[in-house]
């Protein structure tokens, strides 16, 4: 399957930007066209696998005058990676862990059979491997300036709430209360020179699109941590939002929402973990501000 990926100099860095206009869902930017292309490939084959649609020929974009002076390279997805045909393998494999295996099904009956617990494990492992990919190189120029369009728009986001989970379980606490609001630095200064309005750790999302993405992304990779997020209050003031959330988890729950090695603890300011976590995944960061 050949799809068309159209690129352009960013107007507001050095980074290139990248668009399909087959696929909305594929737009972000990286540093380079060689990061671009490989980050190309792995966006395009997850949003296939959700959604199978074909894409134009190239033809069509060769001919049409919208796209004369546009320049793109082609990606060529081979069909093998959205067959779903069960192929039968052979596998080598300790007994121990066979064993242990077998056990883990027999008392979870959701897992089904080895060749499902294995596949599972597989796709889990493969998510983990393709995201780290998709950071790999990237260039951050500031932490408080990234858009949506940036990979790490939203792990960014996370490795905050990691920050603030960890603290809150120094205190013996099991939740953490998040305000999300959509005020930029300059905003909170002349709006908020004392306090917000509802009190929380605090994260900026632009708007409610965003916040559905937030939410649906917190439900998938951390809901299954023991992890939950229960809104409490909206609040509007003009065209400022603030949205607080409950972030709660069992006290005998010991999973880290991230997964890391790297100690919050050891970090002075919040900010200063963020970008260790950051340079941990291969992420470039210029300035943490």
């Amino acid at each position: 399957m050949l799809i068309p990926i159209f690129f352009k100099k960013s107007q507001v860095s050095q980074d290139i930007e990248f668009f399909s206009p087959d696929f909305p869902e594929i737009l972000f930017i990286a540093p380079s066209l060689e990061s671009g292309f490989d980050q190309a490939q792995t966006r395009l084959a997850h949003q296939l696998l959700k959604d199978p649609t074909r894409p134009k020929p190239i033809q069509y974009y060769l001919e049409n005058e919208k796209f004369k002076d546009e320049k793109f390279f082609i990606v060529n997805l081979e069909s093998v990676y959205f067959d779903d045909a069960i192929e039968k393998v052979t596998i080598t494999s300790p007994k121990s862990l066979l064993k242990r295996i077998e056990d883990a099904i027999s008392k979870n009956p959701m897992l089904k059979s080895r060749s499902a617990f294995l596949a599972k494990g597989a796709e889990e492992l493969l998510k983990k491997e393709e995201s780290s990919n998709l950071l790999k190189d990237t260039v951050i120029t500031s932490l408080s300036n990234l858009t949506k369009e940036s990979p790490a728009y939203y792990v960014v986001k996370f490795a905050y709430i990691h920050d603030f989970i960890e603290n809150s379980r120094d205190k013996s606490k099991n939740y953490v209360d998040l305000l999300v609001h959509n005020l930029r630095q300059n905003d909170v200064r002349r709006a908020h020179p004392y306090e917000f309005p509802l009190q929380g750790d605090r994260i900026y999302l632009k708007d409610e699109c965003e916040l559905d993405v937030f939410i649906d992304l917190f439900n998938q990779e951390y809901a299954h941590k023991g992890f939950s997020l229960e809104k409490q209050k909206t609040l509007e003031n003009g065209k400022f939002n603030y949205w607080l959330f409950r972030i709660s988890w069992d006290v005998k729950n010991t999973n880290k929402f991230l997964d890391t090695t790297l100690n919050s603890e050891d970090f002075v300011w919040c900010s200063d973990f963020v970008q260790a976590y950051l340079e941990s995944k291969g992420i470039v960061v210029e300035s943490k501000f």
